[in-house]
């Protein structure tokens, strides 16, 4: 019986690359996070014009995005609940940054819909950096 050892190469000619490339690639997480938020008040707002369909009404401000989870027990409730319209889980309610998507209806943008919003990456509510679901003048 004949063992032949192999030399493995160094990490850095397995991986010339990786120092740079994760250093090139570092900043798409943010704009990943920023991302992510923004298509999660997508779905939020798919959620709510099917529980809007189902019930005539949007949850309100106090029953909040935890009424697409939970049939609301508090006025008024909805009348044709056939939740849950998003996943059960309550993490499903927070953004990339751990925080609580925030929900407000009527709009205080003139808009038919609710106000849904993450506080973004600063975890402040009414900064710039707030991702948002109206429309936003620069």
């Amino acid at each position: 019986v004949v063992f032949l050892r192999i030399r493995r190469p160094p990490r850095t000619t397995l991986y010339p690359n990786t120092t740079r490339f994760r250093s090139q690639y570092m900043g798409i997480q943010p704009q990943a996070q920023i991302d992510a938020a923004a298509t999660q008040l997508d779905l939020f707002e798919s959620a709510l014009s099917t529980y809007y369909m189902n019930n005539g009404m949007y949850p309100t401000t106090e029953q909040g995005l935890n009424a697409l989870r939970i049939m609301p027990s508090s006025e008024p409730a909805p009348k044709k609940w056939a939740g849950p319209y998003i996943d059960e889980d309550a993490t499903a309610l927070n953004d990339a940054w751990d925080q609580t998507y925030q929900y407000r209806y009527p709009s205080e943008h003139g808009r038919t819909k609710p106000d849904i919003w993450s506080s973004g990456p600063d975890m402040q509510s009414g900064t710039t950096d707030d991702i948002v679901n109206w429309p936003v003048l620069q």
